[in-house]
């Protein structure tokens, strides 16, 4: 598929490490604790999307970003998981 302005660029062909935290816990456990502490909505829709992500694609890599965001990649960043509060007050 090409863009607008022309070919697509070649992707980078190095090999990403994932990010792990300072305490040396490995993310997919920070990500099981995250939905764990949501304990509503957020959590749920985090645990949904984490299960489809990891269906369509079994090599993506689970990654604990950007002072505690997960993210999911495979030859670059896929999608991140981030949450917000619940309402604005």
């Amino acid at each position: 598929m090409e863009h607008l302005a022309g070919p697509r660029p070649a992707r980078r062909q190095h090999a990403m490490t994932p990010t792990q935290p300072a305490k040396g816990e490995a993310a997919p456990a920070l990500i099981d604790r995250r939905i764990a502490a949501l304990g509503d909505w957020r959590g749920d829709t985090l645990r949904r999307m984490r299960a489809l992500i990891r269906t369509a694609d079994p090599e993506v890599a689970e990654q604990w970003k950007w002072m505690g965001t997960p993210v999911w990649s495979h030859d670059g960043v896929v999608c991140t998981g981030e949450s917000y509060k619940a309402s604005s007050s």
